[in-house]
Formats: structure tokens, C-alpha cells, sequence
């Protein structure tokens, strides 16, 4: 599932979905799905869910399986003739987005597989989008030394195509080294958790 949702430097997108790359990640996409699969089971009252690079509507399942609208944020969505009820894609950037894209009602903002790494001032742009009630799920590797070496692992993947043997290196790195928690970028919230399971992060935001 191909998804470019940044304006930041280039990225082998493509080659990150690739069959190969993605078998290294399956732990880390397990859990991922599981843990919002749980979160739906907590919070009731949620209308939208809104996936951040959603490719052509990754965790959509989710949503029909909840009763709940399905909006993907994808700029390279090629739309189809008609979509279905509840499913939604705006074909923008994150940082391009306003109100005028989403839905009214509780959102959940869900940034999968690390995507908020790629995404110039995803922290501004969630303070100008978001409301009281809604929910943040974001997704990111862990920093303890087995995500580190399933992160090292995947990345060798994804680029031993496109790049230098050693260009993987630097992503890794800058990864471990620049991206904070989307809760240090928050103004306002009023609850947060962690959970870990050694190879993938999940931060809740609930504002």
C-alpha cells in the first residue's frame, strides 16, 4: 500500500509497503491494529476516524466494523468512480488540511506505522484541528534494543534498493535521535497512556 503524506525530504515510500519490508514489521502492525481494535472497545462514543497516510484506506475495516466514518488523509488516492457511504479520502498533504475536511463529531486521529516522523509540523497542525473529546493514537518504534534491531532490520530492507547500503543508517538514527512524543507537541490534553510491547510505541492522547 503505497502512501506519501510529507513534504520533508525524500523517502522510499513504496519500497516501505513493499512484501519483504512489511514481513519484518508484522509484529509491530500486530500489535498496532490489536491495541486499536481495544481502544474502540473503551471509547463508545467515537464518530470519525481519521488515518493519517492512509494509502487507499488502511483500517477501514476498523471503522465499518465500529459504525464509525472512515476519513483517510492520502494525497496520491486515486478515487474511484464513487467510494462508499462512511468512507472518505481528502487527497491533501496533513499540514494542507482544515475543519472544512473532517466530519463533525468525536474524532479519532490515528497516525499508523510511524507516519508522524514524516510529517512537517504535524504538532501545529493537530492544535488548530483538534476539538474536545477527541483522541490521538499514534504509533511509533520502540526505542528498547528489540524494536531498535527490528527497526535497523526493516529499514536495510527498504533501502537496499534505492540507496546506499549505509543510507538506512541515517534514518535510523535520525528517527531515534529527532522524533519526541506527540504529547510534547499538545497544548491541551487532558489524559495520555503508553503502551509497549518492545517493538512498537503506542501513545493515547485524549484532549
Amino acid at each position: 500500500m503505497k502512501s506519501t503524506v510529507t513534504s520533508r525530504k525524500s523517502y522510499p515510500f513504496g519500497s516501505m509497503f513493499s512484501e519483504d519490508a512489511m514481513l519484518i514489521a508484522k509484529d509491530f502492525l500486530t500489535h498496532e491494529k490489536q491495541e486499536l481494535k481495544n481502544l474502540f472497545v473503551k471509547e463508545k462514543d467515537i464518530d470519525n476516524i481519521i488515518v493519517v497516510g492512509s494509502g487507499n484506506g488502511h483500517y477501514s475495516d476498523i471503522a465499518f466494523n465500529n459504525n464509525v466514518k472512515y476519513i483517510g488523509i492520502e494525497p496520491n488516492y486515486n478515487v474511484p468512480t464513487k467510494e462508499r457511504e462512511g468512507f472518505h479520502i481528502v487527497k491533501k498533504p496533513f499540514e494542507s488540511i482544515s475543519h472544512h475536511d473532517l466530519s463533525r463529531g468525536k474524532n479519532l486521529f490515528v497516525f499508523w506505522f510511524n507516519v508522524s516522523f514524516y510529517i512537517d509540523n504535524y504538532g501545529d497542525k493537530l492544535n488548530e484541528l483538534l476539538r474536545g473529546g477527541d483522541v490521538i493514537f499514534n504509533s511509533t518504534w520502540s526505542r528498547c534494543k528489540e524494536g531498535a534491531s527490528v527497526m535497523d532490520a526493516y529499514f536495510k530492507q527498504v533501502y537496499i534498493k534505492y540507496h546506499s547500503p549505509f543510507e538506512y543508517k541515517n534514518t535510523v538514527s535520525e528517527i531515534i535521535n529527532t522524533q519526541p512524543l506527540i504529547s510534547r507537541k499538545i497544548k491541551n490534553y487532558t489524559n495520555m497512556e503508553i503502551i509497549s510491547n518492545n517493538i512498537n510505541t503506542i501513545e493515547i492522547i485524549y484532549i
